[in-house]
C-alpha cells in the first residue's frame, strides 16, 4: 500500500485479514499432527520449521517414494507447496491425504478438509472452501478451528449473519471464548453498528483485558466515526499485547491515523520510546516513520542514530532509510554515504536507484546515469528507472536519449502520468513538436483524476495546455486536501511558469516553512526561471540557505565529526602566486591560490571549452536567460555552480564561481571555495598547502 495511495484502514484490515487466517491456519495444522507416528522423517519437518521449503518437499517426497499412501506427510507436504504457492500440487496432495485417510493417521480427517479448505480460499474458489468447511464440521461438530476459519470466510465474502452463527456457535461450545465474541463484534462494525461494538468490545476487554483482538477491532471501531485519539490508543495496545512478527499491518494504520493525530500519534510512541525499554528499538522504529509522515526528517534521522547506536551490527534498512532522508534535507553526501555502506552489502535495484537520485540531485549527472542504468541491469521491468535515466540525461542536454527513455518508461508503465507530462514538456519545450506534446498532456489529463498526498501534476498538464484557471482551481483542490511541503513547491513552480512572481514567492516562503529543502533541484528547475533573479526570491533563499547551514552546523557539531587534513602540491610562480592542480566537473584544471578573490573565477573561454564539452550544461548558470550573447561568449560577470571540484583528496560539491570576460584571465581558487575550509596552512619551504576540512 504506497502513503500517496492510502485506503481507508478498515478496508485494508479487511483485505490482509485473508492472509492472517491463512498463515495461522498452516500452523495450526502442523502443529496438530503427531510427531511419534513420522519420526523417521523428522528431519524433513526440521526443513519445514526452518522454512526451508524446497528441502522439505524433497525430503518428504524421498520418504513418499515408499509410502506413496502416508496421508501425513502427504499433509506435511501440501502445506511445503502452500508456502511456495504451488497450490495445484497442494491440492494433488491433500485429495491424495483425504482418500488414503485411515485411523492409523494422526492428522484427523477434520483437519484435512479444514486445510483443503484454506488452499481453495488461496485461490479465491470460495463454493468448495465452505463445502470443505461444512464437511469438517459435521466431522467434528465440537471442534472450532473449522468454524473460526468459516465465520472468517463469511466475513470476507460480507454474509454476516451467516459469519454471526458460526461466531455463536463456536461460543456454545465454549461459553468463554472471547475471540468468537470479538468475531461477532468484528460484524458488528461491517454492519456499521459502530456503538454497539464498541460497548461489547468495552465489556471484553474487563473479561480478557490481554487479548489484542479487543484492542485491534476497536481501533477500527474508533477510526470509522473519526475518534482517532482512541483508535491511537488502540493501536499502542494492539501491538504490545499481540505476539506477532510483521508489524506492518499496525504501522499502516497508526501512519493513517496520524494523518489526523499527528502530535497526538508522536507523543504517544514517544512515551513508548521512554517506558518500554524492551522493545525501545521497535518504538523507535515507529516513530521514524510518523516523523517521515510529517516531514520532521531530522528528527527521523536522529531516531535512526539512536537504533543504530542500540543495534551491535550494521543494518542495510537503517543505512537505506536514513539515506533517503539524508536525500529529502539536501544532504546529498551524507546520503550517498549510506547507500555506498548498503551496497556492500547487496547490490539491489533500490539502493542503485536511491544513490542515483542523490547524485542527480548533488549534480553529478554522469555518476546518477550509471546508477540508474545499474538499476536497469539488474531490474529490466523498472519503468520508474528509465523515467528518472530519461529526466537526468534532460538535465545533461542529452534530449534525445531523454526521450528514448522516456518512451521505455511509457512502454513498460501506461499509468503513470508524471512521465507523460516529462515527455510532453520535452516535445514543447526542446523539440518544437507540439502535437505530440499535446497529444501526452490529455493523457495526463485522462490519467490523473484523483488528488493524492504527492506526485501530482494535473495542473502543470492543463498549463501547457492553456487552461489557465483550471491549473490554479487544481493547485488549490491540491493544497486544501493535502497542504505538505512538496505540493507548496509545486505551487511556487505554477505561478511562476505563469509569471506571477507574488503568488509563487508566497508559496516558496510557505514551502520552506514546511520543511522543503532541496536547494539544488530549485536550482536546476526551469520552471522557476521567472523568478530566479527577483531580488524577492533571491532573498527569501538565501534566508533559508542560511537557516539550514546553521541547523546542519548544529547537527555536525552535535555528532563531534573529526575534521580531516589534506594536503596538495602547488607550484611558485615567478610573481609569487601558488598554482595548485584541481578537476572541475572531472576536467583537469590549474587554479591559482587567491584568498584575495571572493569566487572562484573561470576566463570565458574556459567557461565555453566547458559547456561545448558537456563539463558544464546550462542547467549550472544562475541565469540561464542571459548567460550567453548572440554569438555564443559567456557573458562576463555571470553566476556558474561548479557541481564537483577535487583538490587532490578532497572532494568539494556545488561552489560558485564568478565568469570573466577576459579570455586569457587565470583561474582564481577565491573564498566561495577556501570558506568552507576550517583552517589553511602553506608550507613555503614543501611547496605545500594543507586544508584542514
Amino acid at each position: 500500500m504506497k502513503i500517496d495511495h492510502i485506503e481507508s484502514i478498515v478496508n485494508y484490515l479487511n483485505k490482509v485479514l485473508k492472509n492472517v487466517i491463512c498463515s495461522a491456519l498452516v500452523a495450526i495444522c502442523f502443529s496438530l499432527s503427531s510427531y511419534a507416528q513420522v519420526a523417521s522423517h523428522s528431519a524433513c519437518q526440521d526443513h519445514y520449521l526452518d522454512g526451508n521449503y524446497v528441502k522439505a518437499i524433497e525430503c518428504f517426497s524421498d520418504y513418499l517414494r515408499n509410502h506413496p499412501k502416508d496421508a501425513d506427510v502427504l499433509h506435511y507436504r501440501a502445506l511445503c507447496y502452500y508456502a511456495v504457492g504451488d497450490y495445484p500440487l497442494a491440492l494433488s496432495d491433500l485429495n491424495n491425504a483425504i482418500k488414503n485417510h485411515n485411523r492409523k493417521a494422526a492428522s484427523s480427517k477434520e483437519e484435512l478438509y479444514t486445510s483443503r479448505a484454506m488452499f481453495f480460499v488461496a485461490i479465491e474458489d470460495y463454493d468448495e472452501a465452505l463445502k470443505d468447511y461444512a464437511t469438517a464440521i459435521k466431522t467434528n461438530p465440537k471442534s472450532t478451528d473449522a468454524l473460526f476459519n468459516r465465520a472468517n470466510l463469511y466475513y470476507l465474502l460480507e454474509n454476516y449473519a451467516a459469519s454471526d452463527a458460526d461466531w455463536e456457535q463456536a461460543i456454545r461450545i465454549d461459553s468463554k471464548n472471547v475471540n468468537a465474541q470479538v468475531g461477532l463484534a468484528r460484524n458488528m462494525i461491517a454492519r456499521g453498528e459502530i456503538e454497539h461494538a464498541i460497548r461489547e468490545l468495552d465489556r471484553l476487554e474487563r473479561l480478557d483485558f490481554r487479548n489484542p483482538h479487543v484492542y485491534q477491532y476497536r481501533s477500527q471501531a474508533y477510526s470509522t466515526i473519526g475518534n482517532y485519539r482512541k483508535a491511537i490508543d488502540d493501536l499502542i495496545n494492539w501491538c504490545y499485547f499481540d505476539d506477532f512478527d510483521d508489524y506492518n499491518i499496525m504501522e499502516r494504520a497508526m501512519f493513517y491515523y496520524a494523518e489526523y493525530e499527528p502530535i497526538y500519534a508522536i507523543a504517544k510512541v514517544s512515551e513508548k520510546v521512554v517506558n518500554d525499554s524492551d522493545n525501545k528499538i521497535y518504538w523507535l522504529y515507529l516513530r521514524t516513520t510518523l516523523y517521515e509522515g510529517n516531514e520532521m526528517y531530522r528528527e527521523a534521522i536522529e531516531d535512526y542514530n539512536a537504533i543504530e547506536a542500540l543495534i551491535s551490527s550494521p543494518q542495510i534498512s537503517i543505512l537505506y532509510n536514513r539515506g533517503k532522508l539524508y536525500t529529502e534535507i539536501g544532504e546529498y553526501n551524507r546520503a550517498i554515504a549510506d547507500f555506498d555502506e548498503s551496497l556492500k552489502f547487496q547490490e539491489h535495484p533500490s539502493l542503485f536507484l536511491n544513490r542515483a537520485r542523490a547524485q542527480q540531485l548533488k549534480g553529478d549527472y554522469k555518476l546518477a546515469i550509471d546508477d540508474f542504468t545499474k538499476v536497469i541491469e539488474l531490474d529490466p521491468m523498472n519503468s520508474f528507472a528509465y523515467y528518472m535515466r530519461g529526466w537526468t540525461k534532460e538535465f545533461d542536454k542529452d534530449f534525445q536519449g531523454a526521450l528514448k527513455d522516456y518512451t521505455t518508461s511509457i512502454e513498460l508503465e501506461r499509468d503513470y502520468a508524471y512521465t507523460y507530462l516529462a515527455r510532453g514538456r520535452l516535445y514543447q519545450l526542446r523539440l518544437d513538436q507540439f502535437q505530440l506534446s499535446e497529444k501526452d498532456f490529455l493523457t495526463v489529463l485522462s490519467l490523473e483524476n484523483e488528488i493524492t498526498k504527492s506526485g501530482n501534476c494535473r495542473q502543470y498538464a492543463l498549463f501547457h495546455l492553456g487552461r489557465f484557471d483550471e491549473a490554479i482551481a487544481h493547485q488549490n483542490a491540491i493544497l486544501e486536501k493535502h497542504p505538505s511541503s512538496g505540493n507548496y513547491y509545486d505551487a511556487t513552480c505554477l505561478f511562476s511558469l505563469m509569471n506571477r512572481p507574488v503568488d509563487a514567492i508566497k508559496y516558496l516562503r510557505l514551502a520552506f516553512e514546511k520543511g522543503y529543502r532541496d536547494f539544488i533541484h530549485m536550482e536546476n528547475d526551469i520552471d522557476l526561471n521567472n523568478i530566479r533573479n527577483t531580488s524577492e526570491y533571491i532573498k527569501l533563499v538565501e534566508e533559508w540557505k542560511y537557516k539550514t547551514a546553521e541547523l546542519t552546523s548544529q547537527v555536525t557539531e552535535s555528532e563531534t565529526r573529526q575534521t580531516q587534513k589534506y594536503v596538495v602540491k602547488t607550484k611558485e610562480l615567478k610573481s609569487g602566486v601558488y598554482e595548485m592542480p584541481c578537476t572541475v566537473n572531472d576536467l583537469p584544471l590549474k587554479f591559482i591560490f587567491d584568498t584575495g578573490a571572493s569566487d572562484i573565477t573561470i576566463s570565458s573561454l574556459e567557461a565555453a571549452f566547458m559547456l561545448k564539452n558537456n563539463f558544464l550544461s546550462e542547467y549550472d548558470f544562475r541565469d540561464r536567460r542571459n548567460y550567453r550573447t548572440a554569438s555564443g561568449d559567456i557573458v562576463e560577470g555571470t553566476k556558474v555552480r561548479l557541481r564537483k571540484i577535487r583538490v587532490g583528496d578532497l572532494e568539494l560539491n556545488n561552489i560558485e564561481a564568478s565568469v570573466v570576460h577576459n579570455q586569457n584571465a587565470p583561474l582564481l581558487f577565491g573564498q566561495s571555495a577556501l570558506g568552507k575550509f576550517v583552517k589553511i596552512t602553506i608550507d613555503n619551504k614543501n611547496n605545500e598547502i594543507t586544508f584542514e576540512y
